[in-house]
């Protein structure tokens, strides 16, 4: 694994990637490699989680979800891909206070399959990799976990839309640089991608992946960083979850 955070500023050495693995590893892990202060952030698309039930509960909304999980006689089965869809709905059914058994997938395939088949209940992942499965009939989608509705799948609302405004967390993706980078360069390499992102040619192709395009400033996604940083922090710490 790269630590980027000790490439000299010569190097100019650069990395694309989610949020999640940034911050999230600090707190699974007490071997992360990643400084997350070191890093200067250059642009953002969302691309957020999707909370879906299997069609074969007939479950419509968040709401019910939870009325007829805390209703069963038996507890109900959750699964999840790692990162931001873990950490909300465990969050979520942890605030919710309705005790449900985490299944843990090696490959997420299986999990897709079981849920088709009704051995897992509720899964909270991607969204486009859901996507078949809903529009096969065999998922039902409950919530969408980003502040904004997607156009992959505009029917479907949003968690703060259905009244849970605690589940909005945008999948954000963005560069990092190492620490020692020089503003200038910072600055150059962030309105260069801002550009790109903005270019017709670019940006059009982006909604049929499930992701819309907002670039944004090194400051504003710095931001970002720290706000979402913080609310896995307070999740990790309220379902007990300690470094490895």
């Amino acid at each position: 694994m790269l630590d980027i955070s000790k490439v000299p500023p010569a190097g100019v050495a650069q990395t694309a990637s989610f949020l999640a693995p940034i911050f999230i590893g600090r707190e699974e892990s007490s071997r992360i490699v990643f400084r997350l202060t070191g890093f200067r952030a250059k642009f953002r698309a969302p691309l957020g989680p999707v909370i879906a039930a299997s069609a074969k509960l007939k479950i419509g909304s968040l709401a019910e979800l939870l009325k007829r999980a805390q209703a069963s006689s038996t507890k109900f089965n959750w699964a999840a891909t790692s990162g931001i869809p873990y950490f909300a709905f465990a969050g979520f059914a942890k605030s919710a206070g309705v005790d449900m058994v985490y299944v843990p997938y090696r490959d997420f395939n299986p999990a897709l399959s079981d849920l088709g088949e009704g051995r897992i209940e509720v899964v909270s992942t991607a969204l486009t990799q859901l996507l078949p499965h809903a529009q096969a009939g065999r998922a039902k989608f409950l919530a969408l976990l980003n502040r904004t509705r997607t156009p992959l799948a505009a029917e479907v609302p949003t968690a703060a839309e259905v009244g849970y405004p605690d589940l909005a967390f945008d999948g954000v993706t963005g560069l990092f640089g190492g620490k020692d980078m020089p503003s200038n360069l910072r600055e150059r390499i962030a309105a260069d991608v801002r550009s790109a992102v903005n270019d017709p040619a670019v940006r059009d192709r982006l909604p049929p992946l499930g992701i819309v395009a907002r670039p944004s400033t090194p400051a504003e996604f710095t931001a970002a960083i720290e706000e979402q940083r913080k609310k896995i922090a307070a999740i990790a710490t309220a379902i007990g979850t300690k470094p490895q």
